[in-house]
């Protein structure tokens, strides 16, 4: 995965809350099992580009189809089936995204 993090986007009746995830197929798979599976959510990079919507707790799109496939999908589908117990969510505290921002953004290739 090439971003620092990754911007979680929950939309539930109560509204929309935004989360900075860390970047590991674990912590992606947990944060979507953790939501309600009645919520949307749409995990996006830094740069607002979309990366990953679910809806009911399936994914419904993802940009990387390899990282769906060989990373996210192995853990994910456990999670799913209650094979697997979801993780604790590793947020990204805010001090810390700002220098990630200008380390990891800068690198970068568009």
């Amino acid at each position: 995965m090439d971003y620092p993090y990754l911007i979680g986007y929950v939309y539930s009746e109560e509204g929309r809350s935004e989360h900075f995830l860390k970047t590991t197929p674990t912590n992606i798979a947990s944060f979507i099992i953790k939501n309600s599976p009645l919520d949307v959510i749409q995990i996006t990079t830094p740069l607002d580009t979309a990366f990953i919507s679910t809806r009911a707790g399936f994914i419904d799109y993802c940009a990387d189809q390899e990282f769906l496939r060989n990373e996210l999908l192995p853990v994910l589908i456990p999670m799913q089936m209650g094979d697997t117990e979801p993780s604790e969510v590793e947020l990204v505290p805010e001090n810390e995204m700002n220098s990630m921002d200008e380390e990891g953004l800068d690198s970068l290739e568009f």
